[in-house]
């Protein structure tokens, strides 16, 4: 998990939760981010990790606001990673 909060905080991302079941189940995470474009590259990081695969993100998951932008997604674990 600190991987991930590490991509945030290079991406420009706040994540605000980061949950799952089990090991093996995907991490749900929520952030906010000023730009659409900051949320585009913290994906990118997340696709370009091998810690991490099946990125699941719709832009139907962004929603703006006069702040910035919440977005929520989904990631799993590479099967070398879930121990």
């Amino acid at each position: 998990l600190i991987q991930l909060f590490e991509f945030g905080n290079q991406s420009g991302v706040v994540l605000n939760r980061a949950s799952f079941d089990v090991p093996t189940s995907p991490i749900a995470l929520a952030g906010f981010s000023k730009t659409r474009e900051n949320i585009g590259d913290f994906r990118g990081k997340l696709e370009n990790d091998s810690l991490f695969q099946g990125v699941r993100f719709l832009l139907s998951d962004i929603v703006s606001s006069a702040q910035g932008f919440s977005f929520t997604l989904s990631v799993s674990r590479t099967s070398s990673n879930t121990r």
